[in-house]
């Protein structure tokens, strides 16, 4: 076969130089995962229904779409390297997309906020098209790098201290295992189980996902059983957003009940028994500040899902 050109334009070549085309078995594990993914969200979309995160899922869908493509692009064309490297760089910054979405997911402007990770992609990805469009070889600045380091440690810390801590971790390595020219690992190996061992980190972050997002144990009552789930679902940015505006909208209340971060307790209790059901006032309060988020259906089927007492607490 014909060795790849320097217009870094896709031609033949060598398949056993080009990143993406991975063997036939690793085809079929790939393959396979894609499957097992695709099930994962259809069960996860389960779960969003009623929320703002339904949107997020959509990029979620998007993002597999997009990886099971690029995984497989070796296998339609033959790729010089240059074009080889702008894929992968082009699969790692749509990673960030579905984190991207959840920044925007508050209502209104949840449905146009899917211009604006659109919008993120294309510009996050813009060493690539240069690449691309130039015919020039691969090159990532410095501050496309800071740039990366920066959307990581958002997108991890976004989950901590919630039962889906796990996902994004999985989510970043898989990313750094496809960077092109990774300054911290100068000796990473350039071959096609990288990007299946890419694949399969994502694959597990999104199983993790999945399981942390599974039912609240029965410990987790009431109105606590709801904030918890939208910590959970919403991730650290926007339950402490919502935290804020609850202490500050419930302040001019006068009310005694006040929200911690595992839930809602009473401000004069000497313990911390979380409460189960709230004062009027509050719980009027509450379902003001979520229905940015979520539908009243779901905030009715979270609170019919427990065995919370029917009274409330008096104030």
């Amino acid at each position: 076969m014909m060795r790849p050109s320097r217009d870094g334009k896709a031609t033949k070549c060598d398949r056993s130089d080009d990143m993406f085309a991975i063997p036939d078995e690793l085809t079929m594990v790939a393959l396979g995962l894609a499957a097992v993914d695709a099930w994962w969200l259809i069960r996860l979309r389960r779960r969003l229904e009623g929320t703002v995160l339904l949107h997020t899922w959509y990029w979620g869908v998007w993002l597999l779409v997009v990886a099971t493509l690029a995984v497989f692009a070796g296998r339609w064309w033959e790729l010089s390297p240059s074009v080889r490297d702008s894929l992968k760089w082009l699969l790692l910054s749509a990673g960030f997309c579905p984190f991207v979405a959840r920044l925007g997911a508050k209502r209104p402007q949840h449905r146009a906020w899917h211009w604006i990770v659109l919008s993120f992609w294309v510009i996050a990805g813009l060493p690539a098209w240069q690449s691309i469009a130039a015919g020039r070889a691969f090159r990532v600045g410095l501050l496309w790098d800071g740039l990366l380091v920066l959307l990581l440690l958002m997108q991890t810390a976004d989950c901590l201290a919630t039962r889906v801590w796990a996902a994004p971790w999985f989510l970043s390595a898989g990313q750094l295992l496809l960077h092109p020219d990774p300054r911290w690992w100068k000796a990473l190996p350039d071959s096609p189980a990288l990007v299946v061992m890419a694949f399969l980190l994502g694959s597990i972050g999104l199983l993790a996902l999945l399981r942390g997002w599974q039912p609240l144990p029965r410990t987790a009552l009431g109105w606590t059983r709801v904030w918890r789930d939208f910590r959970d679902r919403m991730g650290v940015l926007w339950s402490l957003r919502l935290l804020q505006r609850f202490e500050q909208d419930s302040r001019q209340d006068e009310t005694r009940v006040l929200l911690r971060w595992d839930g809602f307790v009473e401000a004069d209790a000497s313990g911390f028994r979380f409460l189960e059901a709230l004062p009027e006032e509050t719980e009027r309060l509450m379902r003001n500040l979520l229905r940015r988020f979520v539908d009243h259906s779901w905030i009715e089927a979270e609170l019919a899902a427990t065995s919370a007492t029917a009274g409330k607490v008096t104030s």
